[in-house]
């Protein structure tokens, strides 16, 4: 074999082994260090090989012939080693550690897991309790009437009267099991809602006053008070709303409310998932709860001709004496939209009076 066929053989080497190391490195993969290390010297001695194998390295002069192989052996030395550089080094094996009995004087220092076991793997997109916050305002329309007389099962009865709730509402949609779920809500100003929790499955606190410091301030006034609301646990398919439910008391017709009488901050917690709770615009909600009080205190509930519902300004006071001889049919009346261009009814309850 003549020295240009085995210097092409040795160049073809060089590069299949450069390749190699290459295509390993970009794969992601690592090679143990022996393995590694052998392929870089032979990367070397091959690239080295060939290289001298061309006549223009061994000139007739000894000193020129010195100086032209100690060039071609630093430079491959140099290039083969910043590409073992650009590949990283793979990381060498701690070697496996010796029990003894630590001697008082010298602190022992606990074995470390590896990282990815120090915390626990999570998923891009992992399970959640999802949180949609809305709010309504509700009319409790009044109805009154004589009781049938016997041998009669139907009656009419023309509504007399309305009040207005504003209801809170916050629904509840796990995607798991959640564990203990908490609810707290903050409010700027004592507020006596009521509250109710579908399915009735919780606990609620009392109003607590609660201060930005964190302790209890009792020379300063609150700056905010809490409610608290726990429930034991939700799982996928079984989903929760809790309703806070406050009186709305109407001065007058020109009753002019903020902002912040339907403002209120809320914190949720889940034990066992995250919770992603979706925006919820309060400044803007204000706004469509004044426009839904407007549509209800205008509605003609007994047709176009008739005039709108007289409004109690205070729902919280007794009502008027219901008699023996009585029926008392409340609804409560809702939006159907933003809108407020449709009405819907529920919540039929019939009383008879007893005094």
């Amino acid at each position: 074999m003549s020295k240009e066929t085995f210097g092409i053989l040795l160049g073809v080497g060089s590069f299949i082994v450069f390749l190699a190391l290459y295509l390993v490195d970009r794969s992601g993969k690592s090679l143990p260090i022996p393995v590694w290390w052998s392929l870089m010297l032979l990367l070397a001695a091959l690239s080295l090989t060939a290289l001298l194998l061309i006549p223009w390295f061994w000139p007739p002069g000894l000193a020129e012939r010195i100086w032209r192989v100690s060039l071609a052996s630093a430079s491959i030395l140099l290039l083969v080693s910043k590409f073992g550089i650009w590949l990283d080094i793979p990381p060498s094996e701690p070697a496996p550690s010796h029990s003894a009995s630590p001697s008082p004087s010298q602190p022992v220092t606990p074995a470390q897991p590896p990282p990815e076991k120090l915390l626990p793997q999570k998923s891009e997109s992992p399970e959640a309790l999802t949180v949609v916050i809305d709010s309504e305002i509700v009319s409790r329309v009044y109805a009154r009437g004589p009781q049938p007389p016997p041998g009669v099962s139907t009656a009419t009865y023309n509504p007399y009267l309305q009040e207005f709730f504003y209801d809170w509402i916050v629904r509840l949609t796990p995607e798991q099991d959640t564990g203990k779920i908490i609810v707290t809500v903050k409010d700027p100003v004592t507020r006596n809602d009521r509250i109710r929790v579908e399915p009735d499955i919780a606990s609620i606190s009392n109003i607590k006053p609660g201060w930005l410091s964190g302790f209890e301030e009792p020379s300063r006034k609150p700056d905010y008070f809490v409610r608290t609301v726990r429930i034991p646990s939700l799982e996928k398919g079984r989903n929760a709303r809790l309703i806070f439910r406050r009186s709305i008391q109407v001065r007058d017709r020109e009753n002019e409310f903020t902002a912040a009488d339907f403002t209120r901050s809320v914190e949720i917690s889940a034990e066992k998932c995250q919770v992603k709770v979706v925006a919820y615009d309060q400044a803007k909600q204000f706004m469509v709860l004044m426009q839904e009080m407007l549509a209800l205190g205008q509605w003609r509930y007994s047709g176009k001709d008739s005039p709108p519902l007289p409004v109690r300004l205070n729902p919280d006071e007794p009502l008027p004496i219901l008699y023996a001889n009585e029926i008392e049919v409340t609804l409560e009346v809702r939006c159907a939209d933003s809108s407020c261009q449709k009405i819907t009814m529920s919540q039929m309850e019939a009383r008879k009076g007893s005094l």
